[in-house]
């Protein structure tokens, strides 16, 4: 990893996020930095929805008296959350914690129309010793909080997963018997990129701070020095063998091959269908090499059900246009769709986390 990171300053950080079990959720790190730079601010967590609402359980914002980071959805809701929080925070003293039960439509004329509870928390720097509890639990693998709101104060605690109810799969908190357990961590899936050319090199950033664990390969040893992208969020791999790489990767895992070579792109296709055991398959390329492809996949024994995994051309159906930053754009889109139909990783409202740490 050293030659790895003389070149690639970023990758000794992401390879480090990628050893763990799951990358923890942003607000406790905003969360830290708030209490850090304000002292004392107003955690507000959307924790319950029915019906129809602008974001899923779990969407959050923190609030202090002049600045605020993250998003309960914008709107009259959020307006008049943040609002409170402010007015709280000016009184000085009062509730550590409150929960506001409102009908978006009769409330604040939402179309929406759902019905959402809001928790309020005042948290101050008496509060970084959790805070910081659960940065360090969450770095090491631990999944849950819990908080039971019938105590006026104290902070979250680690809890075992088979404490946890059943949680919707877009939700990052549940609310239930006076308890909001609280996703910690979210588990990223992995995803093989082999090639990085010009689609690759448009794609690879576009995937930040999204829930992918990406290892981009490519047979050519030089390819990263020459198109180096400094924003990259992957773990590249120079010279790579991709058979190998292949052979070595998890169940279930995502496959994106972008090659510079037909030839390659085959056998790399090839070894993933032998496998039989990835969650997507995606190629690049045209109907006609994707026909000239499944000839010879059939001539070699896959069954149709393998042949019929493979997504190629790659992108959303009706996307007009080959340009790399298009086809980068329709993949993302189409690899967040195939992430929650596999359910091969949560998703969460820890998408619509903002990492604006502080414009607080």
């Amino acid at each position: 990893m050293a030659e790895l990171t003389e070149h690639y300053p970023i990758a000794s950080t992401i390879a480090s996020a990628a050893a763990g079990c799951g990358q923890p959720l942003p607000w406790l790190h905003r969360l830290s930095v708030c209490l850090q730079r304000h002292g004392q601010v107003v955690m507000i967590t959307q924790v319950d929805v029915k019906g129809s609402a602008p974001q899923a359980c779990g969407a959050r914002v923190i609030v202090s008296k002049d600045a605020m980071s993250g998003t309960i959805g914008g709107g009259q809701l959020e307006y008049r959350a943040v609002e409170l929080a402010r007015s709280w925070l000016s009184a000085g003293q009062g509730l550590r914690r409150y929960r506001d039960s409102v009908a978006l439509g009769s409330r604040y004329g939402q179309c929406c129309g759902g019905r959402v509870q809001l928790l309020y928390e005042m948290l101050d720097h008496s509060d970084l010793p959790w805070v910081h509890e659960l940065q360090a639990v969450a770095a090491e693998g631990a999944v849950f909080s819990s908080l039971n709101l019938e105590q006026s104060t104290g902070g979250r605690r680690v809890c075992a997963e088979d404490e946890v109810p059943p949680m919707p799969a877009d939700a990052s908190v549940c609310l239930h018997r006076e308890t909001l357990y609280e996703r910690l961590t979210e588990q990223p899936t992995t995803l093989l990129l082999f090639g990085a050319g010009h689609v690759a090199q448009a794609l690879v950033p576009r995937l930040a701070g999204l829930p992918f664990r990406v290892n981009w390969f490519d047979s050519r040893e030089a390819v990263f020095q020459e198109r180096h992208t400094a924003e990259a969020t992957a773990i590249p791999e120079l010279g790579a063998d991709p058979l190998y790489e292949i052979n070595c990767a998890s169940a279930g895992s995502f496959y994106l091959i972008l090659t510079h070579s037909h030839t390659e792109d085959f056998d790399i296709l090839q070894a993933i269908l032998t496998r039989n055991d990835a969650d997507w398959i995606g190629l690049i390329g045209s109907k006609t090499k994707w026909r000239r492809f499944e000839r010879r996949l059939d001539v070699r024994g896959f069954s149709h059900k393998q042949i019929a995994s493979v997504h190629c051309p790659i992108g959303l159906p009706g996307m007009i246009g080959k340009q790399p930053q298009i086809i980068a754009a329709s993949v993302v889109a189409q690899l967040l769709l195939a992430r929650t139909s596999t359910g091969s990783g949560r998703t969460s409202s820890a998408l619509n986390e903002q990492e604006n740490y502080c414009d607080v």
